[in-house]
């Protein structure tokens, strides 16, 4: 038994699996949000709220019916609350998959000698607390997953490039181990 503090080798804050030939992570994090989805929700849910209470208004006085007239708006505030959780809501779920070949950021097959590495592609919140991830591939940059806390984006990247710089290439499988160079030849080493 050691005295030291036992050592994290995975990569924190997901869901981190070895596979044969490299590794699996998954996490889920809320959904980033645009000023389009934020205004065009709200102007959905306020008209179908005010609709319905017309609506239930003119059928409740046209039938004398009070369980229509308030029947209605409680149904339509229903759909509106539950229309501003599908747009405000939620959680993005993330897969990233590292094979010697190939990087895989949500089923799309990015080549690994292409692959530059994981960053933080955009920060967000009134004082930029939060952190959208992103990658680069080639010369250009994606944006993926949902928005971070801050100092977890920044610990998650850290780790998961690290991986990604040392799991096996490819063309590392023909390719002696140091290990297979030192048993081969003892005296050069």
């Amino acid at each position: 038994m050691s005295d030291y503090e036992e050592a994290q080798w995975t990569i924190p804050f997901c869901d981190f699996e070895w596979t044969p030939d490299g590794f699996k992570v998954k996490f889920a994090k809320p959904r980033p949000l645009s000023f389009f989805r934020v205004f065009f929700g709200l102007c959905f849910a306020i008209f179908f709220m005010l609709g319905s209470f017309i609506l239930g208004i003119a059928i409740g006085a046209d039938n004398e019916s009070w369980a229509l007239g308030i029947g209605i708006p409680v149904g339509g505030i229903f759909v509106s609350i539950l229309v501003l959780i599908l747009i405000f809501g939620g959680k993005l779920r993330s897969v990233i998959q590292v094979t010697p070949d190939s990087v895989i950021v949500d089923g799309k097959r990015l080549e690994r000698s292409a692959f530059a590495h994981f960053k933080i592609n955009r920060k967000v919140g009134t004082s930029g607390e939060g952190a959208v991830l992103g990658y680069r591939y080639g010369n250009r940059s994606f944006e993926f997953g949902g928005v971070w806390n801050g100092g977890e984006a920044t610990e998650f990247l850290s780790s998961l490039n690290r991986k990604v710089r040392s799991a096996p290439l490819a063309d590392d499988v023909d390719n002696p181990s140091q290990q297979m160079l030192r048993a081969a030849r003892p005296t050069d080493f």
